[in-house]
């Protein structure tokens, strides 16, 4: 874990709406308040990158790729094992958002 300060994080639970809640709060935080935003969503309707986004964009087909050796590598490494499909993406997810740098160089 690095050394900089924590993120900001909204968590949105329940069984409706989910979705569009979050999809609505990212958007205000980004085109409101200024925030740089990192976003995980599920499920995908075409390829797993749609839940991944950093400032309401899909991480990139590279950085998803790289990324997903990384943890998978760093899993098969560890005593830890595999995780389930969801929790594998969610690593993957959280892993995109600690190594992203923004266009300013903050992360």
């Amino acid at each position: 874990v690095s050394s900089r300060s924590s993120p900001q994080v909204l968590h949105v639970t329940g069984t409706k709406g989910k979705g569009s809640t979050t999809c609505m709060a990212e958007v205000i935080a980004r085109r409101k308040l200024g925030r740089k935003t990192g976003m995980f969503t599920s499920p995908h309707l075409v390829s797993p990158r749609e839940r991944i986004r950093i400032n309401g964009l899909p991480v990139s087909e590279a950085k998803f790729a790289a990324a997903y050796w990384h943890v998978y590598d760093t899993l098969e490494s560890s005593e830890l094992g595999h995780p389930k499909y969801f929790r594998f993406l969610t690593l993957l997810a959280l892993y995109i958002f600690d190594a992203h740098r923004f266009l300013d160089g903050s992360k």
